[in-house]
C-alpha cells in the first residue's frame, strides 16, 4: 500500500473490530528499514527484503490477537494487532528507537504497510489501514478465512 499513515494513529482505536483471530505461525512481523533502505510496499519480494532489517523486531510470538475492522473516519480496512506483555514492551521500544523512520509491516511475507513513525507508541496495541483490495489476501494470510 503507498499510504504512510502515521503509526502514532494506532493509539486512536475504538470499537470498530468486526472479528478477530489468532495469529499463524510465521505470517506476522515488524521490521526496521535498513539504513539506505528506499521501502515502497508491493515491490518485488527479493527488493522488499533487502531494503528490511534482517531481523524482524516483532513477531507472531509477540502477538496476543489481531482484530480486524472497518476505519470509522476513512472506511477503510484495519487490522488491530494486541500485542503479549513482553510485544508490547519489545513494540513500544521499537517505536522509540525509530521515531521519524520508516518501518515495515510484513504478513505472509509480504510488505503490506509501511508507516513511518511518529512517536514511541506504549499500550500494547496498533492499528494498520489496507486498501480495499488488500483485504481479501490479509484475511486469508491471517487465518480469518
Amino acid at each position: 500500500m503507498r499510504l504512510a499513515l502515521p503509526i502514532a494513529a494506532c493509539l486512536a482505536l475504538t470499537g470498530c473490530t468486526e472479528s478477530s483471530t489468532n495469529v499463524p505461525p510465521g505470517s506476522f512481523a515488524i521490521h526496521a528499514v535498513a539504513e539506505g533502505g528506499n521501502l515502497t510496499p508491493h515491490w518485488d519480494p527479493a527488493e522488499e527484503a533487502e531494503a528490511l532489517e534482517a531481523t524482524a523486531a516483532i513477531t507472531d510470538a509477540d502477538v496476543e490477537k489481531i482484530e480486524e475492522g472497518t476505519d470509522e473516519f476513512t472506511g477503510m480496512p484495519q487490522f488491530v494487532v494486541h500485542f503479549t506483555a513482553s510485544g508490547a514492551t519489545a513494540f513500544s521500544d521499537f517505536t522509540a528507537a525509530h521515531v521519524d523512520q520508516k518501518i515495515a509491516i510484513v504478513v505472509d511475507g509480504r510488505v503490506v504497510s509501511a508507516p513511518i513513525v511518529v512517536e514511541r507508541i506504549p499500550g500494547g496495541r496498533a492499528m494498520f489501514s489496507v486498501m480495499p483490495s488488500q483485504r481479501p489476501a490479509l484475511r486469508a494470510a491471517l487465518g480469518f478465512d
